[in-house]
């Protein structure tokens, strides 16, 4: 219990996946951003402080790895991701903006 009141506590979801689902797969979304991917990587380095494990897994997006498909969230902003924001119920710039945040977080210092 105490897990999923430190992720309550940062992101305001009990589990670090709860948005996992609202998102298409990364094949249909614009940009073939993760958008799942990288919220959960960001829901888990705030709520569970999993930040190295975070920022290893981000690093892997782009990559062409199986097991982390798809690419980050550095070029968001460059999409018309309003689609998927409103099948997600979420406003596209709140979106973005957490896309944008994670990737402040979990990017290469360079791409920062």
């Amino acid at each position: 219990q105490q897990w999923k009141q430190l992720m309550e506590a940062a992101t305001g979801h009990s589990r670090p996946d709860a948005l996992w689902q609202s998102f298409p797969a990364w094949q249909q979304t614009p940009g073939y951003i993760n958008i799942g991917l990288i919220l959960w990587l960001y829901n888990l380095a705030r709520g569970w402080d999993l930040l190295e494990f975070s920022r290893r897994r981000y690093k892997m997006l782009g990559q062409d790895m199986p097991w982390v498909p798809g690419l980050n969230g550095a070029t968001a902003r460059r999409y018309d991701l309003g689609g998927v924001a409103e099948q997600a119920g979420m406003p596209v710039e709140k979106m973005i903006g957490v896309l944008e945040k994670a990737h402040s977080l979990l990017g290469d210092q360079d791409d920062r």
